[in-house]
């Protein structure tokens, strides 16, 4: 083989591997509609790092709750008791939440969620999506290790940013940035 034989498959392979890298949270996501649609939660959970994602909201929910109760409870006595038990309701709430079929009604654009009588973190009843997941989502790289898809809630108009990072060559769903009015 001649050096500039060489030189040109070398370009070739370098190039094919980036554009695979660059493939990589698509495929990722691709992967977690499949699991969705084949109502397969243990291939879904390769793809979501559900503690993360569920710490993750209740971070969020709580420092919109802890704003808008702290002002009404102010100098009030029993603020810390309040704070508490509304604490411990985020936390039931987003665990009962962050299931297969939650994640599947915001891929497709819905931030209410009806709750199920099965509350179990792993369950798997009815996730099949009644819409097309990720409709009308615009996608892309923040940075090397964080990946962005945006989608429009059909009700507030502000979108709902699904956040994917990247450790090694995987890519997981790790937040879910929700608009919610304060």
């Amino acid at each position: 083989m001649s050096k500039k034989t060489i030189i040109v498959i070398g370009g070739l392979a370098v190039i094919a591997i980036v554009a695979y890298l660059y493939a990589l949270p698509y495929l990722a996501i691709n992967n977690m509609r499949d699991a969705i649609e084949s109502n397969d939660a243990d291939t879904l959970s390769d793809y979501v790092d559900f503690p993360a994602l569920r710490q993750d909201l209740k971070d969020q929910i709580n420092i919109v709750v802890a704003k808008s109760v702290g002002q009404e409870l102010e100098g009030n006595p029993f603020a810390t008791l309040g704070a508490t038990f509304v604490g411990m309701f985020v936390d039931k709430m987003v665990d009962s939440f962050v299931t297969p079929a939650g994640l599947s009604n915001l891929m497709q654009g819905k931030s209410n969620v009806q709750k199920k009588e099965n509350t179990s973190s792993e369950n798997t009843e009815n996730i099949q999506p009644k819409e097309e997941l990720f409709k009308d989502a615009e996608f892309g790289y923040d940075s090397t290790s964080k990946f962005v898809v945006s989608i429009t809630d059909k009700e507030k108009k502000d979108p709902i940013k699904f956040i994917f990072r990247r450790n090694g060559l995987d890519w997981k769903l790790t937040s879910i940035k929700i608009p919610m009015s304060e």
